[in-house]
């Protein structure tokens, strides 16, 4: 038995993929494989504005709402419109799921 490194629970040694998580496990990697890589985009379900709290949610795994309120707390603290002008570009630059 092994512990996975992401969840700290225990799997089978052959384990490929962790049965707790569902983290994929270091050094099982085959070339060519076709493993998706996690990505971040703009989401098309999660919205207010144009996704990209949401999106930001789901890549780091936090709810979208608490996103939201960082994110204006963010702005607020920087300065309104330097936060704007770098949330429309983020806008811009992070593609939309697909």
């Amino acid at each position: 038995m092994k512990r996975c490194p992401y969840c700290a629970e225990e799997i089978q040694e052959a384990a490929i993929k962790c049965k707790h998580c569902g983290e994929m496990l270091p050094g099982n990697e085959q070339a060519g494989s076709g493993t998706p890589r996690k990505a971040l985009t703009r989401s098309r379900n999660d919205r207010v504005f144009s996704g990209v709290c949401g999106g930001l949610a789901v890549y780091s795994g936090i709810d979208g709402t608490l996103m939201r309120l960082l994110a204006a707390l963010v702005i607020l603290s920087t300065g309104v419109l330097p936060g704007v002008i770098g949330y429309i570009i983020a806008a811009i630059v992070i593609p939309e799921e697909v």
